[in-house]
């Protein structure tokens, strides 16, 4: 059997594609913040902005799944109805209550049985903190995603004097990153590619492992700065980092639904 076509796999990759770009724009606000040269305004709605994307597309995907591969075969009259009148609320699920017996997950996973196997296994891992297979993104970064967008607290943000230490920075065609050497302690192998930065779990020693065009140096000596360092008011994540996390596990989830459920372009 064919897969459907998905009507909404284009928005949402160009919305994570945005996301991605402001992200970057974000960044520069924040490492100029950080190292004192400015106070920007506008970094609270830039960061919402960003949040509100990530947790909009799985919304996105949802009601993909629905329209594609629940509505043309159920023979629950009244959830086609719902579905026909507009009046269907479909929303990805986070947490293991949306995929019970009584909620439209739980009573259409006769339907989507491989579906809803991959749901319930992304919402055990928001429950259980995991990481996503093959990256260190956890689930947590989900669930504070979820919770602070619907707690409308996503735009909330802490801002702290910096105490400097030693930092490392990257630099690639396409990616740059810095990183607090005290905080690197448990990850100290570092692949750099063109279009990402790797950090590599307990290995034995710190080295680098880059491309040509790339350029990698620690600075600095623990001293006082007059730079600002925001944090998320809602899980206590650095701004740019979770922002970061969250938008690579995002497209990662996006990527796996989409090529494994519907359609090539």
């Amino acid at each position: 059997m064919s897969l459907p076509t998905a009507s909404r796999k284009k928005d949402v990759f160009e919305k994570l594609e945005y996301a991605q770009e402001k992200r970057h724009e974000l960044l520069e606000k924040l490492n100029e913040a950080e190292d004192g040269k400015h106070e920007f305004r506008f970094i609270s709605q830039d960061a919402a902005s960003i949040l509100s994307t990530a947790r909009e597309v799985f919304d996105y995907l949802a009601n993909d799944i629905v329209d594609h591969h629940v509505i043309p075969v159920t023979s629950d009259a009244a959830l086609k109805k719902r579905h026909a009148d507009g009046k269907l609320k479909v929303y990805f699920p986070f947490y293991p209550k949306q995929l019970g017996p009584n909620e439209l997950w739980g009573k259409v996973s006769a339907i989507i049985p491989a579906i809803f196997g991959d749901l319930s296994k992304f919402v055990t891992t928001l429950e259980k903190d995991e990481f996503l297979p093959q990256t260190r993104i956890n689930g947590g970064t989900f669930t504070d995603l979820n919770r602070m967008v619907n707690e409308k607290k996503h735009d909330k943000l802490l801002s702290v004097d910096k105490e400097e230490g030693r930092i490392a920075k990257f630099n690639t065609p396409n990616v740059q990153m810095k990183f607090d050497v005290a905080e690197m302690k448990d990850f100290t192998r570092i692949v750099v590619g063109p279009n990402e930065i790797q950090i590599v779990p307990r290995t034995p020693l710190l080295y680098v492992e880059r491309p040509k065009n790339t350029e990698f140096q620690v600075v600095g000596e623990a001293s006082k700065s007059r730079g600002r360092l925001y944090y998320f008011e809602g899980n206590k994540q650095e701004v740019g980092k979770f922002c970061a996390y969250l938008l690579s596990g995002t497209t990662l989830v996006m990527r796996d639904f989409y090529t494994k459920y519907f359609a090539a372009d």
